[in-house]
């Protein structure tokens, strides 16, 4: 099913998003809203800075792809300054 997507993709970007294949759908009322502007190591889909397991804002969407079913989509975003 990854093979099969990947093959559909067209580019790529300097900031992109994480791409999860599920075999089924998730419950959306479990996914924080997003965009996630105060994540917590807590919420039910988080992204965390390696170096310091500091959580990072991101932005969720699930089903992204109209080709490729449940495909849940995670991007980090900018830090706020």
């Amino acid at each position: 099913m990854v093979e099969d997507a990947l093959d559909l993709l067209d580019g790529f970007g300097t900031t992109s998003a994480v791409f999860f294949f599920l075999s089924g759908s998730v419950d959306l009322a479990s996914l924080p809203a997003s965009p996630v502007v105060s994540p917590a190591l807590s919420d039910a889909v988080f992204c965390a800075d390696a170096a310091t397991t500091t959580p990072v804002p991101i932005a969720l969407r699930f089903d992204v792809d109209t080709r490729v079913p449940n495909v849940l989509s995670v991007l980090p975003l900018p830090a706020v300054r």
